[in-house]
Parts: structure tokens; sequence; C-alpha cells
């Protein structure tokens, strides 16, 4: 057999490898619909991740649109993998195939949540605002709700009182908790001031933690303020007033600036904490009925 005809040999046995091995992929590729199914049920099971690579290859392929709740069902993964950028996106392109769908009420909702999951609370407020359609009464709810946690965050809280009111409607106990909590939330504003806390540590190093709960920063910082006070004492009896200061002075000066500017953070930590435990609270009171 002469070289050129046994280099045609080598060659169509690889080719036929090769479609013997890629045959049975042709043989049980999936239709989109079957993919459509395989994805819902990945789904189903929580398993978000092949369920999206089925979803991403739907939409890929997809240039009839005959899914087109593919992006809900993409957003509704990445939200639940708490990936909400990528759910924001998709439940974004849901809204514009579904403008005149009833589900659009509830997309936007979905996107409000994902903007205030992410802390982006005026860009929450936007969307809030540039939503003018009609909506039933359980919608009408869920959006009022949306907008008093938005201003909640945005610390306008006359504002988040009355759309929590317009939740409790004409429900007396469900009226009187959000009055409550809103009365608490500005004893919290007092109780716990960032302010007030700074300028305790600066008169007295680590009583602003103290007075925020925080007694171990507190007491780290009080000792070690007086730990550097009382080497820059000892140092004097030596040295000149000039050269102890010279020494431990930027000591000093790094940990007490450090010690009030960190009470001021603390403290507000502190503060909002506790105020999101009151709007936790409001919320779920807020969700639970009340027999009249």
């Amino acid at each position: 057999m002469t070289d050129s005809g046994s280099r045609f040999v080598r060659i169509s046995v690889l080719f036929l490898t090769i479609l013997c091995s890629l045959l049975p992929s042709f043989l049980t590729a999936q239709t989109p619909e079957q993919t459509y199914e395989f994805a819902l049920f990945q789904k189903r099971q929580g398993n978000y991740d092949i369920a999206i690579k089925s979803l991403k290859r739907i939409q890929f392929f997809d240039e009839l649109n005959n899914f087109p709740g593919v992006f809900k069902l993409l957003a509704d993964s990445y939200f639940e993998q708490a990936k909400y950028e990528d759910a924001y996106y998709y439940y974004d392109l849901a809204s514009m195939q579904s403008v005149k769908d009833s589900l659009f009420p509830d997309i936007v909702a979905r996107k409000v949540t994902c903007k205030l999951f992410n802390h982006n609370y005026q860009e929450a407020l936007i969307e809030l605002l540039s939503f003018d359609e009609n909506v039933n009464a359980y919608q009408q709810k869920e959006f009022d709700l949306l907008f008093g946690i938005t201003y909640f965050y945005l610390a306008n809280y006359n504002e988040s009182e009355r759309y929590f009111l317009k939740c409790a409607e004409t429900i007396q106990p469900q009226i009187a908790d959000v009055n409550k909590g809103f009365v608490r939330i500005k004893r919290l504003e007092k109780r716990y001031n960032p302010a007030a806390s700074r300028v305790m540590s600066i008169v007295i190093p680590g009583s602003g933690q103290m007075w925020a709960g925080d007694y171990r920063n507190g007491a780290n910082s009080l000792l070690l303020i007086s730990a550097l006070f009382a080497a820059s004492v000892s140092i004097s009896g030596t040295l000149s007033l000039f050269d102890s200061f010279f020494i431990v002075g930027p000591w000093f000066q790094r940990y007490y600036m450090g010690g009030y500017h960190k009470a001021y953070e603390i403290t507000r930590v502190k503060q909002q904490n506790e105020k999101n435990k009151v709007l936790a609270q409001m919320v779920h009171l807020l969700n639970q009925p009340y027999s009249q």
C-alpha cells in the first residue's frame, strides 16, 4: 500500500472514531421542551446552578421566543442563591417582556427587593416611584411595605411610618404596633447617639464604646491609653518633657484618636442593628393576620 493510501486509511479510521463517539450525544440530545422541563425540575430540587445552565441554553437558542418565562426563572434562581445583581439583571429583562402581564407588578417588587438586599436604597426608591400600574389589594400592600422599608433605610422615618400605617390599614393592633415601633426608633437614636459616644471617649477613653455595650473594646482602649500615659510620665523622669512626648506622643495620639473614632462607629452600628430588629418585628407583625 502506498503512503498516500495508508494515510487515507488512518484519516478515515480517525474520522469514524470521532463520529462514533459523538453519535450517542446526537441521538440523546434534548429538545428545547425537554431542556425546559429539566431546568424546572432542577430548580424545584434546589439545583440552581444546573437549572441556570439549562435555562441559559434555552435563552441562547430561543430565537422565536417560545419560552418567554425563561428570564424570570433565571432571575428566581439567582435570587435563591442570593446573587442579587444577576437576579436584578434578569428581572429587568423579564419586566420588559411582561409590561402588560399580570406578573409585571410582582417582577418589579422583586427588582426593588434586589436593590434593597444590595443596599442600593436610593435606586430602590427610584424603582418604586417609577411604577404606576394598577395593582390588586395584596400587591398594593406589598408595595406599601417596600416603600416603608426603603424610606426606613434612607432614614426618612416620617415617610416610612406613613407607609407602614397604610399596610396596617384600619386594624388597630397593627396600627399600635407600628406606632410603638417608631417610638422605639426615636428612643434608640437618643440611646445610641454616635456623636455623644465620640465625645465621651474624648473625655474618658473607652467610655463611649462601653456606653454602646462594647465593653471589651472600651476596656482595651482605656487600658492602652492609660498605659501610654503612664509610660510618658515614667520616661519624663529621665528625659526632658519634649523627648518623652516625642517618643510616646505619636502612639498616644494614634490610639487616642483611633479610640474615639471607633467609639463613633461602634455606636452607629449598634444603633442601626437595634433599629433593624425593630423593623424586622414590624414587618413580621404586619404579615400576621389579626382576627377581628
